[in-house]
């Protein structure tokens, strides 16, 4: 039994099945071991809860970003002169 189990027991709830290996549910009473400060940030039995995954583009991925942003670009110039002058 981990520390966790003998401080908040109450923090479990039955596991249903279907979920993957390692996870399992927390009762209601358990919620309370979530909480929040007054600027917004989001802690777990007092400890700050922090969520990030960075991502990384490829080579051709930013390529095509690139492109993406020229070709828009150039129609909105095109669009903006088109309004403003017409033939």
């Amino acid at each position: 039994m981990s520390d966790f189990d003998q401080r908040e027991p109450h923090a479990r709830a039955p596991v249903k099945e279907g979920l993957p290996e390692g996870l399992r549910p927390i009762s209601m009473e358990g919620l309370s071991l979530l909480q929040i400060d007054d600027s917004g940030r989001l802690f777990w039995d007092g400890k700050p809860i922090e969520v990030s995954k960075a991502f990384t583009l490829t080579w051709w991925q930013k390529v095509g970003a690139v492109v993406a942003i020229v070709a828009t670009a150039a129609t909105a110039v095109v669009e903006w002169l088109q309004y403003f002058w017409p033939r």
